[in-house]
C-alpha cells in the first residue's frame, strides 16, 4: 500500500498494534472505518474532531512571509483526448493523462499524513470515480473532505469557459456539480472559491454569478500580459471585483491572479510529467541536494513576493494532469516544507500545506484595503500579436448546437415536472452532457477534431433522451390514444424533415418554454404539388406562404436524402409555458396561389412592411439604406460578407485560439444585381444574394416584424491556396459611434467597449482588428449619442466581433485554417462535415434600428426568445384523429410580468421543485422592483412551502455568510443581502438583475 511507504518505525508499530486489535475488537474496527473518533484516517497528531473549511487551515506564522503550497491537478474535461480517454488514461500516445489514477493516488497520499492537502475541481471526473468506490473507500474520502484535507474547489461539472457560455448554461453546470457534492458529501464539500485557472479571459457576469453562488473569492491564471505586468509592478494582483452595478455588494467578489498561471514554480516539480530530481534531505549522503531546493524555493518566494501586497503568497504545486503518482509529489513536498521551515528564523519565510480557500482566508485576516476592478478581462493576449479572440467563433456550428441543447434542456426539465413524469434519469442524460460541453476547451472549439466529435455525440445522445421525455409528456397531455409516434426533425435549420416532406397531413406541436405568450414564425420543408392548408388549435385557418429553397440549401451535403423543394411559412401563437398545435394538410387548390412572387432587384429595389424599410443598390445588389418607419429614423446602411486571410508566419499564426489576420483590410466578395433574387409575398419578403459558390445570404422581412433577419450560409471555405480564411459580416451604418460598441457579458450585462482602449492600463495594440474583438453571446449595439440612434445585432450563437470602423459592427461567422497556433491543440481548425467534406455553416442575425431608450425592453425579450425557441415535433395524424386531442394547454393560470423570466422550473427531488425567477433588466434600463405571486400560479401544481436558496441551490440563503472585504470605495459590508425583500407568503419581489432561487414543496 502506497501510503505505508513513508511511515516511521513508530508509525509501523502503531499500525501493527491496530492489526492485533482487528482480531478481537470488531466494534472498534467499525468505529475506525467510519471515522467516528476523527482519527481513523488522520494519524494521532490531531486530538479533536476534524473540522472543514477555514477551521481546518494550518496556522500561519506572524511576522514571516507565509508561502501557501497548494497541491492540485488541472484536469481538462476533454481537449486532446476525450473525457473517457482522460479518465481511464487510454491513448497515452496522445497525452499521458490518467484522472482515475490521480484521484486514487492523491486520496491514498492524503490518508498517509494529516498535514497534507489537495484540491480537486472537475465534478464530471469525481462523479465517474465515485460510482465504483467501495463503501470503505467512500468513508475514507468523506473523512478527508470533512477534515479539510481534500478540498473541493469550484465544484462545477467542468471548468467552464467565460467568453462564449450563456449565463443559464453556467448556472446549470455549476448547479449539477453542487447537487452531486451535497448529495454525497454534505456541507463540508460546498465550494468556497472559484478556481478558473485556465479559461482564456474572464467575464464580469461570471464573477457576479460566482458571488451569488456564495463563493468568497475567485482565483484565475490568465490575463493580458500588459495588464499583468502593470499589476505585478503595482502589487495589484489581488482586488475586489465589483461585478454588477445593478446588484451592488451582492455581486462583489474578491479576485486574485495567480503568479504562474496555475503551474509549479520552476524547478520544483516531482510529477511523472516533469521529473525533477527527488530531494535528498540527509546531509551525510553524497547525493544531498536539500540546500539547492531550499535556495530555489526561497528565490521563487522572494521574486513572487514583489508582486503581492501581503505577507502571503501562493505556490500552485501542480499542472495539467499531475499527481497520477501522487506520493512522489507529496513525499518531496513534505521534505521541502521541513527543510524550508528549519531556516525560517533566519529567512523569515514559512512554508505550509494549504488550499485556495485557506490562502483566501489568510488574506482576509490581513484586514487591508484592496484595489477595485469594474470592467472585465477580455480580450486576452499572452504576448504581442497573440489575441485569443479566434475561439469566440471557432467551430461555429458546434456553438449553435450547444445553444440549442440549452433550450431543449430547459424545456425537458419543465415538461418532466409539469407532466409529473418522474423521468429524472432521462433528463439527467442531457444535463450531464450539456454540463460537460461548457468546458473551456469544448464550447470554445479548441479541442482536437476527434474530441469535438465526441462532444457532439454526447449532446446528441442527451437530446434524444429529452426528446423521449417530451413525447411522453404529450402522451399525457394530448392524450394520443394508441401508439402514435412523435417525430422530431433535428435538421430543420437546413430544411430537412422527412415527416413534413412525405406526409399529406400531419400535426405540428410547439412547446413554449417561456412563461409569457409568444409568437414565432415557423418554416417547414415541404415538397408540395398543391396548396397547403394550416389550421390552428381553434380550427381557424392560418395564412401561409410557400417560398422556394435557396440554391445554397440544395447544395448542403447533409440533406442529400431530402425531397423538399420549398418551405411552408406561417406564424404561430404560443401559450405561456405550454403547447399548441397546428394541423397541415394538402388541398386540391393550385400551388401557385401560395407561391411567392419572384422578382429581380430592378423590379423591387425596396423591401418594406409597416415598420421597416430597406433599399438596395441597383449596381452592387447590396443594401444601402435602412429605415425605422415607427420612429422616423433613416441611416445609410451597407452590409456585406468579407473574409480575412489568416496569418501564417511562424511567430504567431492564426489558429483555433488565436485570430490574427495577415492583413487588417478584409477581402470583399463581389456581388451585383444579377446575383440577387427577390421572393415577395403577404407574410415575408426574401432577398437571396449569392456572393460566391461558398458564401450566400438571405435577407428576410416578415410582415409584422421590427427587425430584419439575415440568414448567412458560409462554406465550404476553400483552402486550395493553403491559406486559412476568417469570414465576417460587416454592418456599416451612418451612426457616429467613434468606434465604440456595447457587447453583452454572457447574455446578461451590457459592457461598453472603446477602440484600442482598456480601462485598467494604457493599452498598446499590435493588432488593430483582433485586439478590438470581443465575445458576443446574444447581442451587440452601437449608438450615436447626438441623435440618440441605436443599431443592434442579435446573434443565434456565440461569435466574436467589434466596431473596427466608425459606424460599424463587424462579426466573425466561420473560420477554417491551415496552421496550428502553437498553443497545444497540435492541429489546424479544419472541420469536416458528416460526409468528410469541409463544413458548411448556417446562422442568423436579427437587426434592429431604433432609439436608445425604447429599444431596451425589446432587446431583453428578443434575446430570451432567440434562446427559448419553441420545441417543435410532429405526428402523422388525420383530421378525425386530431379532433380527439387536447390541442392546446398552458401550465399557468396567468403570465408572469414581462420584466420577469422563469429561468428554472424542474423537479429537484421527490415533491421538491426548483424555481428560479430573474429580473431581466439592468438598473439603468428599468430601475423598478417587480412582484411575482406564486399563489395558484400553476394549474396542476399547488405550492405548499418555499425556501430561498443561493443561486446554486446548495445552501439556504439564510446560511450564507461570505467573507467581508474592504476596498477603495467602501468598508466591509456587514450584510450584503440586507436590502433583500423576503418573500411575503408566496409573493416574491425582484430588483433589477436579481435571480432568486427557491426550493418549493408541491402537492
Amino acid at each position: 500500500m502506497a501510503f505505508l511507504s513513508q511511515r516511521t518505525n513508530s508509525d509501523a508499530r502503531r499500525l501493527g498494534f491496530r492489526r492485533m486489535l482487528l482480531v478481537v475488537n470488531i466494534p472498534l474496527l467499525l468505529c475506525l472505518a467510519q471515522g467516528v473518533t476523527g482519527r481513523a484516517f488522520s494519524g494521532t497528531r490531531r486530538q479533536q474532531e476534524p473540522k472543514c473549511g477555514y477551521e481546518s487551515c494550518h496556522p500561519i506564522k506572524e511576522g514571516m512571509l507565509n508561502v501557501h503550497l497548494v497541491p492540485h491537478s488541472h484536469d481538462d474535461v476533454g481537449w486532446l483526448k476525450t473525457v473517457d480517454q482522460y479518465y481511464y488514461g487510454t491513448y497515452s500516445y496522445i497525452q499521458q493523462a490518467d484522472v482515475h489514477a490521480i484521484l486514487e493516488t492523491a486520496s491514498q497520499s492524503l490518508l498517509a499524513d494529516p498535514d497534507r492537502r489537495f484540491i480537486f475541481v472537475e465534478m464530471a471526473f469525481m462523479h465517474q470515480w465515485w460510482q465504483d468506490k467501495t463503501d470503505y473507500k467512500k468513508r475514507q474520502v468523506k473523512e478527508l473532505i470533512n477534515s479539510g484535507r481534500l478540498e473541493i474547489a469550484l465544484g462545477a461539472w467542468a471548468m467552464a469557459d467565460e467568453a462564449v457560455t450563456h449565463y443559464t448554461a453556467l448556472i446549470e453546470e455549476h448547479s449539477r456539480g453542487f447537487k452531486f457534492l451535497e448529495k454525497n458529501f454534505g456541507a463540508c464539500a460546498r465550494p468556497r472559491i472559484g478556481w478558473q485557472v485556465d479559461p482564456f479571459g474572464h467575464s464580469k457576469e461570471v464573477a457576479a454569478l460566482f458571488a451569488q453562488f456564495g463563493y468568497d473569492g475567485l482565483f484565475f491564471g490568465r490575463l493580458d500580459y500588459q495588464d499583468k505586468n502593470k499589476r505585478m509592478a503595482e502589487k495589484k494582483m489581488e482586488m475586489v471585483w465589483k461585478a454588477s452595478e445593478s446588484l451592488g455588494n451582492k455581486a462583489n467578489l474578491f479576485t486574485g491572479v495567480l503568479f504562474n498561471n496555475y503551474n509549479y514554480p520552476d524547478g520544483l516539480c516531482w510529477d511523472e510529467l516533469c521529473r525533477s530530481d527527488p530531494i535528498v534531505e540527509r546531509r551525510e549522503l553524497p547525493g544531498f541536494n536539500g540546500d539547492d531546493f531550499v535556495n530555489k524555493f526561497l528565490e521563487e518566494a522572494r521574486e513572487q513576493r514583489k508582486s503581492y501586497a501581503t505577507r502571503h503568497i501562493i505556490f500552485t504545486m501542480g499542472a495539467d494532469f499531475h499527481y497520477s503518482n501522487a506520493e512522489s509529489w507529496f513525499t518531496n513536498l513534505d521534505k521541502l516544507i521541513a527543510l524550508v521551515n528549519k531556516k525560517e528564523n533566519q529567512t523569515r519565510i514559512h512554508a505550509l500545506y494549504s488550499t485556495p480557500s485557506c490562502y483566501l482566508h489568510a488574506l482576509n485576516q490581513e484586514n487591508m484595503t484592496w484595489p477595485e476592478k469594474t470592467d472585465d478581462f477580455f480580450p486576452y493576449a499572452h504576448k504581442k500579436s497573440a489575441f485569443w479572440t479566434g475561439y469566440y467563433t471557432s467551430r461555429a456550428s458546434f456553438k449553435r448546437y450547444v445553444r440549442q441543447s440549452n433550450n431543449i434542456l430547459q424545456a425537458c426539465k419543465q415538461v418532466n415536472a409539469l407532466a409529473k413524469l418522474r423521468e429524472n434519469k432521462l433528463v439527467d442524460d442531457l444535463w450531464k452532457e450539456f454540463s460537460i460541453v461548457q468546458h473551456h476547451d469544448a464550447i470554445t472549439g479548441t479541442a482536437k477534431q476527434q474530441v469535438d466529435n465526441d462532444y457532439r455525440k454526447r449532446l446528441y445522445s442527451g437530446i434524444e433522451s429529452c426528446q423521449s421525455v417530451m413525447a411522453d409528456a404529450y402522451r399525457t397531455w394530448l392524450p394520443a390514444r394508441g401508439n402514435l409516434k412523435h417525430y422530431v426533425c433535428n435538421l430543420l435549420n437546413i430544411s430537412f424533415c422527412p415527416t413534413t416532406e412525405t406526409s399529406e397531413e400531419f400535426l405540428v406541436t410547439l412547446y413554449n418554454p417561456l412563461a409569457h405568450n409568444a409568437s414565432h414564425w415557423i418554416r417547414l420543408p415541404v415538397a408540395p404539388t398543391t396548396a397547403l392548408k394550416v389550421l390552428n388549435a381553434q380550427n381557424q385557418k392560418v395564412p401561409v406562404q410557400i417560398v422556394k429553397l435557396t440554391k445554397s440549401t440544395f447544395s448542403i451535403p447533409e440533406r442529400q436524402l431530402s425531397r423538399a423543394t420549398h418551405e411552408l411559412i406561417f406564424k404561430t401563437n404560443l401559450p405561456a409555458l405550454g403547447y399548441t398545435t397546428y394541423f397541415v394538410r394538402q388541398t386540391n387548390k393550385p400551388l401557385s396561389s401560395q407561391l411567392s412572387t419572384v422578382l429581380s432587384l430592378r423590379e423591387s429595389p425596396i423591401i418594406s412592411n409597416d415598420h421597416v424599410e430597406m433599399e438596395f443598390n441597383l449596381q452592387t445588389g447590396l443594401p444601402n439604406r435602412l429605415t425605422n418607419k415607427d420612429k422616423d429614423i433613416t441611416v445609410t446602411f451597407q452590409q456585406r460578407l468579407m473574409y480575412y486571410k489568416s496569418a501564417l508566419d511562424y511567430d504567431q499564426p492564426s489558429g483555433p485560439y488565436i485570430f490574427r489576420p495577415a492583413e487588417n483590410v478584409p477581402n470583399t466578395f463581389r456581388c451585383n444585381a444579377s446575383d440577387v433574387t427577390i421572393f415577395k409575398g403577404p407574410l415575408v419578403t426574401e432577398v437571396h444574394l449569392k456572393y460566391s459558390s461558398w458564401a450566400q445570404q438571405v435577407i428576410r422581412l416578415y410582415a409584422d416584424s421590427i427587425t430584419v433577419e439575415m440568414e448567412w450560409t458560409v462554406g465550404p471555405i476553400p483552402i486550395d491556396d493553403y491559406q486559412g480564411k476568417e469570414v465576417i459580416t460587416e454592418y456599416l451604418t451612418g451612426i457616429k459611434n467613434n468606434r465604440e460598441i456595447y457587447t453583452d457579458s454572457n447574455s446578461r450585462q451590457m459592457l461598453h467597449r472603446r477602440y484600442d482602449y482598456r480601462p485598467s492600463w494604457n493599452f498598446s495594440n499590435s493588432e488593430s482588428v483582433a485586439g478590438n474583438y470581443y465575445p458576443i453571446t446574444s447581442r451587440a449595439f452601437i449608438r450615436d449619442s447626438r441623435s440618440d440612434i441605436q443599431f443592434t445585432v442579435f446573434v443565434d450563437r456565440a461569435e466574436g466581433g467589434g466596431s473596427v470602423q466608425n459606424g460599424s459592427i463587424e462579426i466573425m461567422l466561420h473560420r477554417r485554417g491551415t496552421k496550428d497556433d502553437m498553443l497545444g491543440v497540435g492541429e489546424p481548425l479544419d472541420e469536416m462535415g458528416s460526409d468528410r467534406l469541409p463544413l458548411i455553416v448556417r446562422g442568423k442575425h436579427h437587426l434592429l434600428l431604433d432609439k436608445v431608450g425604447p429599444s431596451t425592453h425589446f432587446h431583453r425579450m428578443k434575446s430570451l426568445m432567440i434562446l427559448n425557441e419553441p420545441i417543435i415535433s410532429f405526428m402523422k395524424v388525420n383530421r378525425r384523429m386530431r379532433s380527439r386531442f387536447n390541442l392546446e394547454w398552458s401550465a399557468l393560470q396567468r403570465d408572469l410580468p414581462r420584466e420577469i423570466n422563469l429561468l428554472t422550473f424542474e423537479e429537484w427531488e421527490g415533491k421538491t421543485y426548483l424555481i428560479r425567477l430573474e429580473h431581466i433588466y439592468e438598473k439603468e434600463e428599468f430601475n423598478k422592483s417587480v412582484k411575482v405571486d406564486l399563489t395558484n400560479l400553476f394549474k396542476n401544481i399547488t405550492i405548499l412551502s418555499i425556501k430561498e436558496m443561493t443561486l446554486g441551490a446548495n445552501m439556504e440563503l439564510s446560511e450564507l455568510n461570505r467573507l467581508k472585504w474592504k476596498s477603495q470605495t467602501q468598508g466591509k459590508v456587514q450584510n450584503e443581502y440586507a436590502d433583500r425583500i423576503p418573500p411575503n407568503g408566496f409573493e416574491i419581489t425582484l430588483k433589477p438583475m436579481e435571480i432568486r432561487t427557491f426550493k418549493v414543496l408541491v402537492q
